[in-house]
């Protein structure tokens, strides 16, 4: 049988009702205190693979499946902090594009564009669960936060259409003038909550 060690407790469960590991996971979190999430499961050690969730639990006879939770404040905190050094490579993403733009040819500074709106993309979706997961800690700075992030989109916005346009000068500008200040304003902001 699948032994199960929760925060290095042992978590009794009934194998019948249980079919595969998805399920006793979501079996732990009907267990776990409303202020506790699950920040890590593996598998003998291991991270688990997509195939692993899914088959019967008697494939992982006498293996051991270890879960541990943080609480939703910690989970944030730790989150805030790489929220900051995310910013800090994304600005350093679009900060690589001026000397790119006076040394080299367009296309190298396109390519070297491509990276960092799609970057500052995925970290803004990244960042939005992050407030969804303790409303509270938010709510005083959501219109602040939120009206920065806007900002940040309508300059990512104006910096792919400048590219497109081959506007390397006004590029240059909206990076320099307006996207790595407001960037430096969202990393001041996170460092405040």
């Amino acid at each position: 049988m699948l032994n199960v060690s929760l925060n290095s407790q042992n978590f009794e469960f009934n194998p019948l009702i249980v079919k595969n590991i998805d399920e006793l996971v979501e079996l732990v979190k009907l267990n776990l205190d409303s202020d506790q999430l699950i920040s890590e499961v593996s598998l003998q050690g291991y991270s688990m693979s997509d195939s692993d969730w899914r088959v019967p639990l008697r494939v992982h006879n006498s293996s051991t499946l270890k879960i541990t939770t943080t609480s939703k404040s910690d989970f944030v905190n730790q989150r805030l902090e790489l929220s900051i050094a995310y910013i800090e490579v994304i600005a350093n993403k679009f900060n690589l594009v001026p000397p790119t733009l006076e040394e080299e040819s367009a296309e190298s500074a396109g390519t070297c564009l491509a990276d960092a709106p799609n970057d500052l993309s995925y970290f803004l979706n990244w960042f939005s669960t992050i407030s969804n997961v303790d409303f509270s800690r938010f709510a005083s700075s959501d219109s602040e936060i939120k009206s920065l992030i806007q900002d940040i989109v309508s300059s990512c916005e104006k910096i792919v259409s400048l590219r497109s346009e081959n506007k390397w000068s006004e590029l240059n500008s909206e990076i320099d003038n307006s996207m790595l200040p407001l960037l430096v304003s969202l990393s001041e902001l996170i460092e405040k909550l």
